[in-house]
């Protein structure tokens, strides 16, 4: 017959086991619970409004935007994108501006699940925005983690 612990060092032995797993099981829900939203979401897109700053946008979205060049690469970076149904903008059709109000600069968010893109105006302030949902095509066992867990 094998040597047996005994009685003794086995309870020892099952009582670090499910405290190890209790500890598992409470760090797991901490990170659920308290993990940071993703703040590019069509949500805060609406929040977003013209004539607002540059600031104000960034105070919306918790960050400073990207610059095109930037935000190419990001994308890039990303691999191949699926993108949800038609991209959101406003003002839906481009609007004539008067001499001296065109376009001076783009800036993007990008996020997990989508991107927005702002223009800014000669003074700073926002002239129209978009919003453009997307996914991974082709995600590894991470991001499809992270997808099912809305990460």
């Amino acid at each position: 017959m094998p040597d047996q612990p005994p009685p003794r060092r086995r309870f020892r032995l099952l009582r670090w086991s499910v405290f190890g797993l209790a500890l598992v099981l409470f760090l797991t829900i901490i990170v659920v619970l308290f993990r940071p939203r993703d703040p590019i979401t069509q949500a805060n897109w609406q929040n977003i409004r013209t004539g607002m700053t540059e600031k104000e946008v960034q105070d919306i979205l918790g960050r400073p935007g990207m610059d095109v060049k930037q935000y190419e690469h990001q994308l890039w970076a990303l691999g191949k994108l699926e993108y949800d149904d038609v991209p959101l903008r406003e003002p839906e059709r481009r609007l004539e501006f008067a001499a001296g109000d065109e376009v001076t600069e783009y800036k993007c968010w990008i996020g997990r699940r989508g991107c927005i893109t702002v223009t800014l105006d000669h003074t700073g302030r926002v002239q129209s925005k978009s919003f453009a949902g997307f996914r991974i095509a082709d995600p590894n066992l991470l991001e499809r983690l992270r997808y099912w867990l809305g990460w």
